[in-house]
């Protein structure tokens, strides 16, 4: 065998060992990834279960003290009660305050009236109410709280890892089909023309938002918008904002398009105060100090109420030096603005990001919502982010709903807040002002007993 043929065989192995060593890191992360979720799960459900046995427990053995006390002034015939007879009665039932008042007020407090021999009520035997088994589980529901977060964040990190691993294998098989090709490195044509025409759109009214609906779990009721970004070319029509924004990126525009997004979006508020309004943050925006000043003067001319403007950051924002991060958010929300971390489960997820910075909600990635009812675990991990979020005191909003089904299997998992196709394609305010129509239609025909059914689509 020559040397050419040894270095072949010796390529095989090492490939055949790359390749076993990535099969097992994904089955790990799959098996890490469900486990957790299901560990998440099965601690919420055992904390309600135990709270809902603890409170039974309590109330079974306060029903057990008042059968008690009535036994014992059954027993007794009393035309006037005196300390005597409550003496004798707290030391065979063993009772803690247990005293006679004619007036009773303690709203904590367990009661049994006393029966003359005419059946006149003299008064009320009061006592106080114990409920020890409630208390002890209310005490252990911190530490429960803390598990669910450790187990989510292992459960989002390895699905994360897994999806990774997925798509590795796939980028490596191209470089290795196209070795001799050379990294290109020039501006393709689109970008030289983004590059030459986006500074002109910026004036030239190319630029425009479209709305897309956010609608509340319990029957679809349209509760806030999201500002998109669109240009529409005068020659070459609509241009995505996945191809011209990594390129304002770039160039140094995307300051004065964000500026542009919230002003419009802002000025659009103000004609459906009954919504809050999504605006979406860029990375570079969030790390200019410039945005606390931006947002606090574009409220203040616009006339907006800060509580209406909701806010989108995405993980990757948190990781970049996290305690300026941290300043930063916590200056914009003094502001009085609320804070949504986007995409959330398809990056870092790093829970401790969740209890130090003040986020307002958590936007559960589509990819986990396209999974819904096409695999068997699709839901494990859209039920830990809920419970996570439930946990924390974080709403949670699932965007990129398509489907009747995943819509009734998220509300079922507790989603508060919903998003997508299902409810309405990102359109013009024409197209939100129709929808806030039929909801009020909706409502005044289910106020006095019709209820017409509303399209979900727009």
């Amino acid at each position: 065998m020559d040397g050419g043929a040894h270095s072949e065989a010796a390529g095989k192995n090492a490939g055949a060992t790359d390749g076993s060593r990535a099969t097992a890191i994904q089955s790990a992360s799959r098996l890490i990834a469900i486990v957790g979720a299901l560990g998440a799960s099965a601690l919420l459900l055992a904390a309600a279960l135990g709270y809902g046995l603890a409170r039974a427990s309590d109330e079974r053995a306060a029903a057990q003290q008042r059968a008690l006390v009535r036994a014992q002034l059954h027993v007794r015939r009393i035309d006037e009660f005196d300390a005597h007879v409550a003496s004798a009665i707290t030391q065979i039932t063993g009772l803690q305050g247990l005293k006679f008042e004619t007036d009773p007020a303690g709203p904590a407090q367990s009661m049994q009236p006393v029966l003359n021999g005419e059946g006149r009520i003299l008064g009320f035997l009061t006592w106080n109410e114990e409920q020890p088994m409630t208390r002890l589980v209310t005490k252990l529901l911190p530490l429960i709280a803390v598990l669910i977060t450790g187990l989510v964040g292992f459960a989002t990190f390895s699905a994360w890892r897994l999806r990774r691993l997925r798509e590795e294998p796939a980028i490596a098989h191209v470089h290795a089909k196209i070795p001799h090709l050379p990294i290109p490195t020039a501006i393709t044509d689109d970008e030289q023309f983004i590059r030459r025409e986006l500074p002109q759109a910026l004036g030239g009214g190319e630029m425009h938002l479209h709305y897309q609906p956010i609608v509340s779990a319990q029957g679809a009721r349209i509760v806030g918008v999201e500002a998109l970004l669109r240009w529409t070319h005068p020659h070459r029509g609509a241009i995505g904002p996945a191809a011209f924004i990594p390129v304002a990126e770039r160039m140094g525009l995307i300051d004065q398009l964000g500026a542009f997004v919230l002003r419009r979006a802002l000025e659009q508020a103000r004609q459906w105060p009954e919504l809050y309004m999504a605006v979406n943050l860029s990375p570079l925006q969030v790390r200019d100090r410039a945005i606390i000043e931006l947002v606090r003067d574009t409220l203040a001319e616009t006339g907006v109420q800060p509580s209406p403007l909701m806010l989108e950051i995405t993980e990757g924002v948190l990781i970049d030096n996290p305690d300026e991060m941290l300043d930063r958010i916590a200056d914009l929300h003094d502001l009085g603005v609320r804070i949504a971390l986007d995409d959330f489960g398809s990056g870092y997820s790093s829970l401790g990001y969740l209890q130090r910075f003040p986020i307002d909600k958590l936007k559960i990635d589509r990819g986990f919502i396209a999974a819904l009812g096409r695999e068997s675990n699709g839901g494990v991990i859209v039920h830990a982010i809920t419970a996570l979020g439930r946990a924390l005191g974080i709403s949670v909003l699932a965007e990129g709903v398509e489907t009747e089904e995943q819509r009734v299997l998220l509300r079922l998992a507790g989603c508060s807040e919903m998003q997508g196709y299902l409810f309405g394609r990102p359109g013009p305010a024409s197209t939100i002002d129709r929808l806030i129509s039929e909801d009020e239609v909706a409502s005044e025909a289910a106020r006095v007993g019709r209820a017409p059914m509303r399209a979900l689509t727009a």
